[in-house]
């Protein structure tokens, strides 16, 4: 090449616009104007996702469904230490709390309300 043509280090094309300049310093935090509210942990953090259907990983959505499970709960747990740290934790009342981790499914087994269902007889189970 010509020594005419070539570009010096640093140079820029005429037509292409300059890196914007970033600012240098502490950009001040605005205060807030009121409290933050209370902040309640979820007991059952992939719900939502859940309600999306499983997913869209041919073969493997056992091992995402598990795998999205724990990252979100996960998340609530560190999401809960940071409200805890700052105080605005909100408290759970006594009756509240975690979900009862047995499934109700219905399967047959267990005596109907008036107690005469297949599981209610003791003398039907002896052999």
């Amino acid at each position: 090449m010509s020594r005419a043509r070539r570009r010096r280090p640093g140079a820029r094309a005429e037509g292409r616009p300059a890196a914007p300049v970033r600012p240098t310093g502490v950009v001040p935090v605005p205060e807030l104007t009121e409290p933050a509210p209370p902040v309640r942990p979820t007991a059952i953090p992939d719900a939502v996702v859940r309600s999306l259907g499983p997913p869209a990983l041919a073969g493997q959505e056992a091992a995402a469904t598990h795998t999205f499970a724990a990252v979100y709960d996960r998340a609530v747990g560190l999401a809960t230490a940071l409200a805890s740290a700052a105080g605005l934790l909100d408290e759970v009342p006594d009756d509240e709390g975690e979900p009862d981790p047995t499934p109700i499914a219905d399967d047959g087994d267990a005596p109907d309300a008036d107690g005469d269902g297949p599981g209610s007889d003791p003398a039907a189970d002896s052999v």
